[in-house]
């Protein structure tokens, strides 16, 4: 008598993927694209600090990321230990920000001509200006320090335990995110006799993830079937 047998089913793994995706909400606040010179530039944009020459940022066309436009300022090391970039009228979009948005911009640093390298590395911060003039700025454990000679991302949270009260009291942080007056960049170094250097800031965005939102990730799940066999003898 023939006896049919039929193989045993081995244990299958099962992989099941689940990808969510990233939601985010960016806002463009400057990209210095819309500027045609310096002088029309000037009136949105200023500069002051006593390493900056003040309220002169220049237009550097062509010296952005991918040949756009950025904002050029000259930091003068040797006539003071901080420079700052200041974006005022500012759109009503801008005006309001919440906590756990980040600013993010890019910036490109390098020794001016015929000046020496700064002996110790340049670092920046944001500063946010509420309409009662109180400022929250970057703490300085959370400061960037841009590479030198190439563009650099940087990316600050606007968040209160990121940043600190640093002049006025009249706001709280909540109530000086949601009326903002200017956004800054802060470049801070040391006073150093003969360092100079050029910084080229590009394309300052605001980026939000609302909570509503789904997170970004991937989850891989791993399973065994077990299966018996079909047939015994």
């Amino acid at each position: 008598m023939l006896t049919i047998r039929y193989p045993n089913i081995y244990p299958i793994l099962f992989i099941i993927l689940s990808v969510s995706f990233v939601y985010a909400d960016v806002l463009t606040i400057e990209d210095f694209d819309s500027y045609a010179d310096t002088s029309s530039m000037q009136a949105n944009v200023t500069t002051f600090g006593a390493a900056a020459q003040v309220g002169v940022p220049s237009l550097a066309i062509g010296s952005g990321i991918e040949n756009t436009n950025a904002a050029h300022i000259l930091l003068t090391w040797e006539h003071g230990n901080n420079a700052n970039l200041s974006l005022t009228n500012l759109n009503p979009a801008a005006q309001k920000l919440s906590e756990g948005s980040s600013i993010q911009s890019s910036v490109y640093l390098e020794t001016a001509t015929g000046h020496s390298a700064a002996a110790s590395p340049t670092c920046v911060k944001l500063a946010i200006e509420g309409g009662n003039a109180t400022i929250w700025q970057t703490k300085p454990q959370f400061a960037v320090q841009p590479r030198p000679g190439a563009f650099y991302q940087l990316a600050f949270n606007v968040s209160s335990t990121d940043m600190e009260n640093i002049s006025g009291t009249d706001e709280t942080f909540a109530e000086t995110i949601a009326n903002v007056r200017s956004i800054r960049f802060r470049f801070e170094n040391d006073v150093q006799a003969g360092v100079f250097e050029d910084a080229y800031i590009d394309s300052i965005v605001s980026v939000t993830t609302p909570e509503s939102k789904p997170s970004t990730g991937t989850i891989i799940q791993f399973g065994i079937i077990n299966l018996p066999k079909l047939l015994r003898n």
